[in-house]
């Protein structure tokens, strides 16, 4: 038996949202404005999870999706729905989630920065594959949907993996990954097995065109371990951001969006006011924790006095540390490091902390930083949820929210990055080595 129901808006997750006899209902592939048919699968007595069968008034904020497996493939939520709006309920969405999660409200509403491209973004993807399929996970799901090409993947991504996928791999092969170096233009290809096979990978590196390097790694696809078996070509990525230049490899973390990410280091630099503090002569030490290969800690060591980048990835070290010494910063430390266990912090004592932690966020880098209460805080964030539990522990310990920023790093998606600046009030802040003594 099917319902009809009005979608009035878009929740956090992706789906559209109406309410049929005062219960919310949650419907994927909705999009405000729409009438639409729906078939329960879930019902609660608040809530209710419905399946859309047909939209039988589309809403004027719809649009065609740009990818033929849309709504098949789980990669993507909201390509059915105009960048307009996306970006519109990416800003409210960030605004309703930490107010009701955890009451916290900016005196100025947040920065909405929109996504420079919306398409063809991406400079990085995994992929996986199984027997003749190559392509995405279905949404909640490990059964993989077959492309042959992204609309979010950057062109000479795409045209690289047409060009591998066309070869007979051994059946050991399971998860490719392919980044763009912006310095060449060309990619570099990692290869993942289950195990070792005999394979012609300098013969696959010759016939692709625009692809530098390659990496094969042997990993057992339900683990996170994985181990090295060899590489060829050049397998070294570097790109630019604010005057910096960063290295990487394939298997290191880095930002998905690599003009967006411009935008994030940008803003970070803006709210730790460099700037106005090098006008006032006054010192300043930066903790960046979860710095990965140095994207925010070498653009800030140019800038600062002292900058100490903290993070567990000791390959994402090494290269931070090389393009530290390529940019001949002396003013910047790195440490292969726990960051939710480090114990750096306390014997620097920054008066700035950034951190970039994972969506699950960082309840033990919280209380690290509690300890030595930085006057400032500066919180990238790509889940609200979570940014809202770690950041209302330093509300509750005297910091004040001061500004925020949202940026779309993912369009055709539901996902959202944030920036916060938290800030200590003066008082407070020369009070605390006070206190610090007494314990």
């Amino acid at each position: 038996m099917t319902k009809t129901i009005k979608i009035d808006n878009l929740t956090y997750g992706g789906d559209g949202i109406g309410r049929l006899d005062g219960k919310a209902v949650f419907v994927p592939y909705g999009a405000p404005g729409d009438t639409v048919e729906v078939k329960f699968i879930k019902e609660k007595k608040r809530f209710a999870i419905a399946e859309l069968i047909e939209v039988t008034e589309p809403s004027p904020l719809r649009q065609d999706p740009a990818c033929p497996v849309f709504g098949e493939c789980g990669g993507c939520q909201w390509q059915h729905i105009s960048y307009e709006t996306q970006l519109k309920a990416k800003g409210e969405q960030f605004t309703e989630t930490l107010k009701r999660l955890a009451g916290i409200e900016f005196p100025e509403p947040p920065r909405l920065i929109a996504s420079p491209k919306v398409l063809n973004y991406r400079n990085r993807v995994k992929i996986h594959k199984k027997g003749p399929k190559w392509g995405f996970f279905r949404a909640k799901s490990h059964k993989i949907v077959d492309i042959d090409n992204c609309p979010l993947l950057d062109p000479t991504i795409n045209k690289v993996f047409a060009a591998i996928r066309a070869f007979d791999f051994p059946e050991p092969l399971h998860t490719l990954d392919i980044a763009l170096d912006e310095a060449t233009g060309n990619c570099v290809a990692a290869f993942y097995l289950k195990k070792n096979r005999d394979f012609d990978w300098e013969g696959l590196l010759s016939k692709v065109g625009d692809l530098k390097g390659i990496e094969l790694w042997k990993k057992d696809p339900n683990t996170t371990r994985k181990s090295k078996l060899g590489e060829f070509g050049d397998t070294l990525l570097s790109y630019k951001v604010a005057g910096a230049t960063i290295l990487s490899g394939t298997t290191t973390f880095m930002q998905g969006n690599p003009e967006q990410n411009k935008n994030i280091v940008e803003e970070v630099l803006r709210l730790t006011d460099l700037d106005k503090v090098k006008e006032e002569k006054k010192p300043i030490v930066i903790a960046d924790l979860f710095c990965g290969a140095g994207n925010l800690t070498i653009p800030l060591a140019m800038r600062a006095e002292m900058v100490v980048g903290i993070d567990t990835d000791g390959e994402a070290i090494v290269y931070a540390k090389k393009a530290a010494r390529i940019s001949g910063l002396a003013a910047v430390k790195f440490r292969s490091e726990d960051a939710e266990k480090t114990k750096t912090l306390e014997k620097v004592s920054p008066s700035v902390v950034v951190l970039d932690p994972p969506r699950s966020g960082c309840l033990e880098a919280i209380e690290k930083i509690i300890k030595v209460m930085p006057e400032k805080v500066i919180y990238i964030s790509c889940a609200p949820p979570t940014l809202a539990r770690d950041i209302k522990l330093l509300i509750d310990k005297g910091y004040r929210p001061a500004r925020a920023s949202v940026l779309d790093l993912f369009p055709q998606t539901y996902h959202i990055e944030s920036i916060v600046e938290l800030i200590l009030p003066k008082a407070q802040n020369e009070t605390q080595p006070e206190t610090q003594n007494r314990d």
